[in-house]
């Protein structure tokens, strides 16, 4: 029978083999194969035949070939389809797709594979699958930043508008009395909505230099201590109107400071005022400095709200704020990136611990000694 395909047989272009089916899958062997089948697994002929389907078969792959050829074995089917990985003689793996057809007679029982390697095809499918992956995950990340700076223009829109509303809600008041002295309220509301304003625009304006790498630091030697006093006088009248206990421990004899003196005084405010906020009425906050080797330690306290864990890594994103919290809280959220930026400036470092529900302690060091860059002649 065989003799009649045999020039067909050995010149196919894909590999073909010819298996006993009398025998068990674990000892079953090769009637024949042809050259091929031997040249996609790097074998000679009488190492395949010797070896055994077994022996050329990923053990991963394994069951499902024996599940094939049971089914052949069982006549419940008498031609079917599979893909299996195959070892070639280096160890190499190879991706096999292979169509079985099994004929039974009283004097054999054997299954016809006709067996195509197809690992370059896998791989091109698997790198497309991963690249359309890749592409679906970057423009999924794309909408997601539009929507963010989307939301943030509408933040910085009214976290604008609310100084400006107050402003001319003052003015339009100052016109209806003319000739009369304005309420000390309105004059500490334009005051207040003035600030709150120049404050919008400072921290816009930073944000902008700072992703352009323009923003540089003017440091010079400061006695740290005047700073300090002048940092607490400003903040206690501030909790003590919430009701909130205001502690500090400063270490005696702090050493004067290589700095910018806006910037640190700006840092502070900001951690001081973020701790304020979020601890609520009667909450607890701290200020705690010393020197730290040759840098100085400022840690600033709260038993406030805390932060989530997912949430600690992007606290410092200048758009975070519009994915927790803005809601909630006023201004534009870009304090603490404003601060980490001005602390790395300095050759610093800025980090937060957390307990949801138990608060927040931000620490951040400034070395003494003048910083390595960014620095404004």
């Amino acid at each position: 029978m065989f003799n009649k395909y045999k020039r067909f047989f050995d010149n196919a272009y894909d590999g073909f083999a010819i298996l006993d089916l009398s025998l068990p899958f674990e000892v079953t062997r090769h009637l024949d194969v042809n050259q091929q089948f031997c040249d996609m697994l790097g074998y000679t002929k009488s190492e395949v035949l010797a070896l055994g389907p077994i022996g050329l078969i990923h053990p991963n792959s394994r069951e499902t070939v024996r599940m094939h050829l049971q089914g052949h074995y069982n006549n419940t089917q008498s031609q079917s389809f599979m893909k299996s990985i195959f070892i070639r003689k280096d160890g190499t793996e190879i991706s096999i797709e292979s169509k079985l057809f099994s004929e039974k007679t009283k004097s054999y029982h054997i299954v016809f594979g006709v067996h195509r390697d197809v690992t370059k095809k896998y791989y091109m499918e698997k790198t497309i699958k991963e690249q359309l992956a890749k592409e679906a995950a970057l423009r999924k990340e794309l909408e997601t930043q539009a929507t963010e700076k989307s939301n943030y223009i509408r933040l910085i829109v009214h976290e604008l508008k609310t100084p400006i509303t107050a402003l001319l809600a003052a003015v339009e008041l100052s016109k209806q009395n003319q000739g009369c002295e304005l309420p000390e309220l309105s004059l500490d509301n334009i005051y207040d909505s003035v600030i709150a304003l120049d404050k919008r625009v400072d921290d816009l304006s930073n944000l902008a230099k700072s992703q352009m790498n323009l923003l540089k630091i003017r440091p010079v030697m400061l006695n740290l201590a005047d700073l300090i006093n002048q940092i607490v006088n400003v903040n206690k009248p501030s909790f003590q109107r919430k009701g909130q206990v205001f502690n500090t421990d400063i270490q005696p004899d702090l050493p004067n400071i290589y700095a910018d003196k806006e910037c640190l005084f700006s840092i502070l405010m900001n951690l001081l005022s973020n701790a304020g906020k979020y601890c609520g009425k009667n909450g607890k906050v701290s200020l705690n400095i010393k020197q730290f080797g040759d840098d100085i330690l400022f840690e600033i306290a709260d038993n406030g709200i805390g932060i989530e864990p997912n949430n600690l890594e992007r606290i410092f994103d200048p758009y975070d704020r519009i994915k927790r919290i803005s809601k909630t809280y006023s201004g534009l959220g870009l304090g603490l990136f404003l601060s980490k930026t001005f602390i790395e400036l300095h050759g610093g470092k800025i980090w937060v611990d957390s307990v949801l529900g138990v608060g927040s302690k931000f620490s951040f060091t400034i070395p003494n000694r003048q910083p390595p860059q960014s620095v404004e002649e």
